[in-house]
């Protein structure tokens, strides 16, 4: 089983500082050595070249591509059809085949390989736009990134390619804006493309990179595509609903990973982005203008939502069942709460009561997204993690602050409460290094 290495930043300050301990014989010889092999510290000046030349090999192919593409542009107009698909293709062929036998079959030039390798992927993205423009194709523009994400797609699971998968995942989020352009049918499927491609592709590449652009590009089109679908009604309505039901179903794939082995690889990334995206939900309905304006609208009264009814059934069928997965693991208290909440918030804005006021409204957000941030403050006790209160302390400290810019008060007030939110938050960050100090004793 390989070891997994921490940074080179560390590994270079740890190899500092064993000459020192050892020259100050706080370390014996046997000891240095056995902590040099084992964080492979002798390797750091040959991966450090190996860094140095992926650098040099990416913006080198990035500026002979720049170069090639300008002395065909100089040429183009001089090149008949069949010259032009010639040098277009011969190019995408040239840098695929000569980046494979690098990487795959000869084997010595592993980094440059790969380069050349994702170099034709990008070229194989402008040959769709150069065929379009040769054959005079008039179409959505869009419909060039679909194809070329397609691509990247191919690329990423056939070479198992990291940076193909995170060019693939850049692509999906240009090609969501397609729904902002005149042809807003186009990708009424594409958060289940992204669900159904990238989500396997975050456990074939084992990487957690992929897990939080899937998660981030899923939300994304979510919410454009409900935002585009309730123009008529309420853009804010469509908004909002989508960060809700978005990031119910990524809470949801985030807390059924276990926090070891593959399932670790999108727990982090499903829990952080899915609790970011209702709590965003919740905070939006915590101001009374936005819930004057969206309360009128409700997803019983619209016609022309079956899409978004989709959307959101399917969502919530994803979640119940994540829900008693998890259930059946073990009851985690913690896990239980945020998927309770997470389902009140989608509750709140997708399937509320038709006669829910905006002032019932405001008061749901405000409490939803108090509460939230009470689990988290919870969380962060349970888990003993830092980064969890200070989000919850975060949380706090925006809710009262957007409470007091919201309504009209005085100066001095205003001065009051944002005294009180600093002297607060030292007191929390005093009393929660306490906290974990006194844990540390005890367990020692």
């Amino acid at each position: 089983m390989a070891i997994k290495l921490p940074g080179a930043w560390f590994r270079r300050k740890l190899k500092e500082q064993l000459g020192i301990l050892e020259s100050e014989g706080v370390l014996s010889p046997s000891q240095v050595q056995q902590l040099t092999d084992r964080y492979r510290l002798g390797n750091l000046a040959a991966e450090t070249m190996q860094s140095l030349l992926t650098t040099i090999y990416v913006i080198g192919s990035v500026l002979i591509g720049i170069g090639v593409i300008s002395f065909v542009a100089a040429h183009w107009n001089d090149l008949g059809r069949s010259v032009k698909l010639a040098l277009i293709f011969s190019a995408m062929l040239l840098a695929h085949a000569a980046g494979f036998y690098l990487w795959k079959i000869h084997g010595r030039f592993p980094k440059l390989g790969h380069t050349l390798v994702l170099l034709g992927t990008l070229i194989f993205g402008a040959n769709i736009g150069l065929v379009a423009q040769i054959f005079h194709i008039m179409d959505n523009p869009y419909n060039a990134f679909l194809a070329w994400c397609i691509g990247a797609v191919a690329m990423a699971y056939a070479v198992e390619s990291l940076p193909h998968g995170i060019l693939a995942l850049i692509i999906a989020i240009i090609y969501a804006f397609g729904e902002c352009g005149p042809n807003r049918d186009i990708v009424f499927w594409w958060p289940f493309f992204i669900l159904a491609v990238f989500v396997p592709m975050v456990y074939f590449l084992r990487s957690k990179t992929i897990a939080w652009l899937t998660a981030i590009v899923f939300v994304f089109s979510i919410v454009v595509r409900m935002a585009q679908r309730s123009q008529m009604w309420e853009e804010g309505f469509g908004i909002i609903v989508g960060l809700a039901i978005s990031g119910l179903g990524v809470l949801a794939w985030g807390l059924i990973q276990h926090s070891a082995g593959l399932g670790a690889l999108a727990a982090e990334a499903g829990s952080v982005v899915g609790v970011f995206s209702v709590s965003l939900a919740a905070f939006l309905c915590s101001f009374h203008e936005i819930c004057q304006e969206i309360a009128p609208v409700h997803i019983l009264k619209l016609t022309g939502w079956s899409i978004n009814t989709m959307v959101g059934v399917s969502v919530l069928a994803i979640s119940g069942i994540a829900a008693g997965i998890t259930l059946v693991r073990g009851l985690n208290r913690v896990k239980f709460l945020l998927l309770i909440t997470a389902v009140l918030i989608v509750t709140m804005t997708l399937i509320r009561p038709p006669g829910m006021t905006y002032l019932e409204m405001t008061i749901a957000g405000n409490g939803l997204f108090l509460l939230m941030d009470c689990i988290l403050f919870y969380a962060s006790f349970v888990y003993e993690d830092r980064r969890i209160f200070w989000a919850s302390v975060l949380m706090a400290v925006t809710l009262v602050v957007a409470r007091t810019l919201e309504y009209e008060t005085e100066l001095l007030i205003k001065a009051a409460v944002f005294t009180g939110c600093g002297i607060g938050l030292i007191a929390a960050g005093v009393f929660f290094e306490r906290y974990l100090r006194d844990r540390r004793l005890s367990h020692a």
